[in-house]
């Protein structure tokens, strides 16, 4: 998962990368701080005045400061400098009109809200049509994957910024200091910075529609913070590659529920989306902290809750639903849909973890017999244990677990027995604490409803808690319980679920 420092370093990346120069200077050594005229000039190192590029060369300025047009009549345009579209007074748009193609040196980049010095407003219009696409691609002659560094959107940029009918090919190249995976890295990049649902925030979510993101050099699509996200109206996307380690889109838990259904990554199953930590749960392990309603929409690719980063090898990643005692939070799993967990190679453990404080938190997971929700492995060869299961804790106050419930589910892969006491002894742990007090009933106090759902390849036990779904204790290979779930445990394991009787 992605790690703290990486958050301190984003923001400063497109100055990082704007203030280079080919004699590898600051900022621009012949128009730092000028409103040079760009038909005067005809350079990529002025500052634009605003209006639109003259025609003669079509080389973009790197420094637009005000409302700058660049039109089909001048196509193609060239940025051989990264192009910084931000001023905190004029707040410039970048527009670009259909048909228009601008190709990127090596080292070049699109970044909106940023200025020369420091991050400042700025936006983009670049919608083209069906028939007159947009094209954003390298210069070289015959560019290769991550030719070019992509298109940036920074925390100050304008969040009604929209990249549209458009084709971004041979970019997400790695600029230090985001050298560590593909997963740090994308060709369209989103950046909220440090804002956060927990600070009330204003969310960046961008309109990406119609979108052909190709021949990357990283992930495809990365926001990067608890509040980056997709806008409205976005879909339509064909993200065809990425840099092995890298996915199609990478999103944090907290704005998943803003990916667009019409999604297109290839023939049968590609890739996933790449589920990553960008808040730091430092209370509780490393996990991603949900903190308000979510829906996951249902998608043709799996989500894959990424442990590339993660390092602690005493806590588990993955991700934490939790309320308050006055407040609930909500995880809905819209089917079908696939859940994967990947097993950190440092140790640990990935999972969801539901009211971890004992209060307020829910998941709800139906699916239908033609559309379920699965929970698995993300290893190539998966294997019993690979992933920590599903943990449900039962609320303090009210000694019951809400609304979750779980229908038409299948959980394969999790829980070695190895693992030790729960969570990780069973695929569904359901942690009845509460319902132990006189408050909760005592014994026996019934759990939330599982219904016609599959435990495979476990080695532990497929549920565990409380006597709470009336099962028996012991099955075998591919039997039916109570309930219509069925249990095929790993070979040699017998013990479906583990009833937690006395208090």
């Amino acid at each position: 998962m992605r790690s703290p420092r990486v958050l301190a370093c984003v923001p400063c990346l497109a100055f990082i990368v704007g203030c280079s120069s080919s004699n590898g200077g600051g900022p621009a050594q012949d128009g730092g701080g000028q409103e040079a005229s760009v038909e005067a000039e005809g350079g990529a190192e002025g500052g634009a005045e605003g209006g639109t590029v003259a025609c003669n060369g079509s080389v973009i300025p790197q420094f637009v400061t005000q409302n700058l047009t660049l039109t089909q009549a001048c196509s193609p345009y060239h940025a051989p400098l990264p192009v910084l579209v931000g001023d905190a007074m004029n707040r410039p748009v970048l527009t670009i009109e259909p048909g228009v193609t601008v190709t990127f040196a090596s080292g070049a980049s699109l970044s909106i809200g940023m200025g020369q010095i420091a991050a400042a407003p700025g936006g983009l219009q670049a919608v083209g049509t069906a028939a007159s696409p947009i094209v954003l691609t390298s210069d070289a002659a015959n560019p290769s994957a991550g030719a070019w560094g992509g298109v940036y959107f920074n925390p100050t940029a304008d969040a009604t910024s929209t990249l549209s009918d458009a084709v971004v090919k041979y970019a997400g190249q790695q600029f230090a200091p985001l050298l560590n995976t593909p997963v740090d890295l994308g060709s369209i990049y989103v950046d909220a910075g440090t804002a956060s649902p927990l600070s009330n925030s204003t969310p960046l979510h961008i309109l990406l529609s119609h979108l052909t993101v190709s021949n990357n050099g990283g992930s495809g699509i990365v926001f990067f913070g608890p509040y980056a996200g997709f806008g409205p109206s976005s879909g339509a996307l064909s993200i065809t590659d990425w840099a092995n380690g890298g996915y199609p889109i990478v999103i944090d838990a907290n704005s998943a529920d803003t990916l667009p259904t019409t999604l297109t990554t290839g023939s049968g199953r590609q890739g996933g989306i790449g589920i990553v930590m960008e808040e730091q749960n430092t209370g509780q392990g490393g996990q991603d902290l949900l903190v308000h309603d979510e829906t996951w929409p249902s998608i043709p690719i799996p989500y894959v809750f990424d442990a590339s980063e993660w390092t602690n090898t005493a806590g588990e990643c993955g991700i934490m639903v939790d309320g308050t005692a006055s407040a609930t939070i909500t995880l809905t799993i819209a089917a079908p849909n696939t859940v994967e967990f990947q097993k950190p190679a440092a140790g640990g453990t990935c999972g969801i973890y539901v009211s971890e404080n004992h209060s307020g938190g829910r998941i709800i997971a139906n699916g239908t017999a033609s559309a379920p929700v699965v929970f698995t492995s993300a290893q190539t060869t998966p294997a019993s244990g690979d992933w920590a299961g599903i943990t449900v804790n039962s609320d303090a106050m009210t000694a019951d677990f809400g609304a979750t419930s779980f229908a038409y589910s299948t959980f394969s892969y999790a829980a070695a027995s190895t693992f030790g006491t729960p969570p990780g002894s069973s695929e569904l742990f359901f942690d009845g604490f509460a319902a132990c007090l006189p408050s909760g009933g005592g014994p026996g106090t019934a759990g939330p409803p599982v219904t016609n759902c599959t435990f495979t390849n476990y080695a532990g036990c497929a549920i565990d808690g409380l006597d709470l779904l009336n099962e028996g204790t012991t099955y075998g290979a591919a039997t039916t319980g109570t309930s219509g779930n069925t249990f095929t445990p790993a070979s040699g394991n017998t013990a479906g679920v583990c009833t937690q009787t006395n208090c």
